[in-house]
């Protein structure tokens, strides 16, 4: 079960905080809630206790896993789909899911294909979400504000800043 001061990471959301444990009148009824601020996403969300089950989350990950990751990301890539909207629903899956390894190879398929100039636009977005959902559990991990971690990861300064954690 939750608590305060969990970190947490939903599936599509990002990295967020418990911040509240309680009750919210609902029309028909009272009703358990806990509520999560969403670093990505700068905003909170009310999840009902009794739906927590239904609900994709799970702890954030280690600071060393976190640096494998960050590797990935600055790995070259082997095979990228070449079917841009073949490729779009793959990633947006990945998006979707609760593995931060598969979302880290989204990116740095993306990363490849934009820093190549080869980035359709309809993936600008893909490559936005994916970032956010890295960055914001970096953020948690690294104990940093979201902007520095997003501008070191764009600046690839990100691996040297996990080597001196």
């Amino acid at each position: 079960m939750l608590k305060i001061g969990d970190k947490i990471f939903l599936a599509n959301y990002g990295a967020g905080v418990v911040k509240e444990v309680g009750l919210i009148n609902n029309i028909s009824q009272k009703e358990e809630y806990i509520k999560i601020f969403l670093i990505f996403d700068k905003m909170s969300i009310f999840l009902p206790k009794n739906k927590l089950s239904t609900c994709k989350y799970r702890k954030i990950s280690s600071k060393e896993d976190m640096k494998k990751n960050i590797e990935i990301i600055f790995s070259e890539p082997e095979n990228i789909e070449k079917n841009w909207n073949a490729r779009y629903r793959k990633n947006r899956e990945k998006l979707h899911g609760l593995n931060i390894n598969a979302i880290c190879y989204a990116l740095r398929d993306l990363y490849f294909l934009k820093m190549n100039l080869m980035l359709p636009q309809g993936e600008e977005k893909i490559l936005e979400r994916a970032e956010g959902l890295v960055v914001s559990e970096l953020s948690m991990v690294m104990n940093l504000k979201y902007s520095e971690v997003l501008e070191k990861l764009r600046n690839e300064n990100i691996l040297k800043e996990m080597n001196n954690l």
